[in-house]
């Protein structure tokens, strides 16, 4: 295990986590994705069963938090998937003009709904190649959640995002951590590797030179899903390979897995399971 990296920004102001009532409300408008009124309540008050995707978007929205970007803004959400973060950001800062792009059909038809239901005008969902990006310095700002690691060639990736960036603006990444450095708890969760990755995930070691090489340079950096995170995800996911049992586990281990979870985007770790980190053009 390599040892744990000190937090490190350029950024002077403190970083502003979510609220619990905030953090139970990321992720609400899932809601729409069920016809059963149980469900749908459920998520309104308590918050969607799966952690996972709000600890990302939680730690993702606290980044974005550093930036202060006030007025007008045009953000890219690349690879969106179920759009938490564009959502909470959409609805909250209605001078932003927010494109959402993401390769799979079934996530954006779902995105589009909930657009629809929700009447939002400053938010667009597109089937668009993250490395085909055809924009040339329109936006202020990138976002990117566990995408990179299905993207067989990274660095046209990252080209085309410091590409489609303002000169001024900021690329924010998480990223799952080497998967043979994760500490895991609970049994069963020590030899978890998605099969749907194109590489075993990242290092800061590897990420790090990869930026400056396609025209970043790394100013926040530090280490998510320290033991909280981590404990909140295995619990969640405890039974995976039962889908109907897990849920059941989940629905359980509801409020405890939610509150580690939001405990977990509350701090700054110096190691942790996944990487998180702002980088801006040069």
């Amino acid at each position: 295990m390599p040892e744990p990296l000190a937090p490190t920004s350029l950024f002077k102001q403190p970083a502003k986590a979510l609220t619990f009532a905030e953090f139970r409300k990321l992720g609400r408008e899932s809601r729409f994705h069920f016809s059963n009124p149980l469900i749908r309540l459920f998520i309104t008050f308590f918050g969607p069963l799966g952690v996972n995707s709000r600890i990302r978007n939680g730690h993702i929205l606290r980044l974005i938090s550093l930036l202060e970007l006030a007025g007008e803004r045009r953000i890219l959400d690349a690879g969106c998937g179920i759009a938490y973060t564009s959502f909470w950001l959409a609805e909250r800062q209605p001078a932003y003009q927010i494109k959402a792009i993401d390769l799979d059909e079934q996530a954006l038809a779902n995105d589009q709904m909930v657009l629809k239901r929700l009447g939002l005008t400053n938010l667009s969902f597109h089937k668009e190649d993250l490395t085909g990006l055809s924009e040339e310095g329109q936006f202020d700002l990138a976002f990117s959640m566990d995408v990179l690691e299905h993207i067989p060639d990274d660095l046209a990736a990252l080209r085309a995002l410091r590409k489609a960036l303002k000169q001024d603006g900021f690329l924010v990444l998480h990223l799952p951590r080497r998967y043979e450095e994760c500490r895991r708890i609970l049994p069963g969760f020590h030899a978890d590797h998605p099969a749907d990755h194109v590489r075993p995930e990242y290092t800061f070691a590897e990420i790090l030179p990869r930026l400056r090489e396609c025209g970043f340079e790394p100013v926040y950096q530090r280490y998510g899903y320290g033991w909280k995170g981590e404990l909140a995800y295995e619990l969640n996911y405890l039974f995976w390979k039962t889908p109907l049992v897990r849920r059941v586990f989940a629905f359980l281990t509801h409020p405890l897995s939610s509150w580690l979870a939001y405990q977990e985007v509350q701090g700054d770790y110096a190691d942790g399971n996944s990487l998180i980190l702002i980088a801006k053009p040069v």
